[in-house]
C-alpha cells in the first residue's frame, strides 16, 4: 500500500496507473506524465521515511547519468512520510521476462546482452556508483 501523502504529491504531476514491479525497498508503478504526455516509471520507497545525507548524495548522482544502457532518472519527490523517484519507462520488460519468453539464447544474443550490461555497469562504476 502506498503512503497517501507521497502518492498525492506525485499524482499532481503524474497519473499513477498500474503496478509493474516490487522489491525489497519499494514498488514501481507505470504512470503518465501529465505535462509531457508520456509514460514513466515511479518507484515509491516503502521502507523507512528518513533520508540520509548519503542517500541524497547518491540520488543526485543518478540524475547525472546518461547512457543508452542505464535507465534515466527524471524526477524526485520527498515528504516527511516517504519518497519516490521517477524514471524513464522501459516498455519492453526486463531481462527475466525476456529469458522466460525466449527460453534459449544463441551465443550471439548472449554476447549482445552481456556487452550491454557490462557497458552500463562500467559507466555507472566510473561515476562512483556501485549497483
Amino acid at each position: 500500500m502506498l503512503n497517501s501523502k507521497i502518492k498525492k504529491i506525485v499524482s499532481e504531476v503524474y497519473e499513477i496507473q498500474e503496478l509493474i514491479g516490487h522489491g525489497t525497498f519499494g514498488v514501481v508503478y507505470k504512470a503518465f506524465d501529465k505535462k509531457l504526455k508520456n509514460l514513466v516509471a515511479v518507484k515509491f520507497f516503502t521502507h523507512g521515511t528518513q533520508i540520509s545525507k548519503n542517500f541524497i548524495n547518491e540520488s543526485k548522482l543518478i540524475f547525472r547519468l546518461t547512457h543508452p544502457h542505464v535507465t534515466q532518472a527524471l524526477d524526485f519527490f520527498y515528504t516527511d512520510t516517504g519518497y519516490a523517484i521517477v524514471f524513464e519507462y522501459m516498455n519492453q520488460g526486463d531481462l527475466r521476462g525476456y529469458f522466460e519468453q525466449v527460453k534459449h539464447l544463441t551465443e550471439y544474443q548472449t554476447l549482445i546482452i552481456a556487452a550491454q550490461v557490462v557497458t552500463g555497469l562500467s559507466y555507472i562504476h566510473k561515476k562512483g556508483i556501485i549497483h
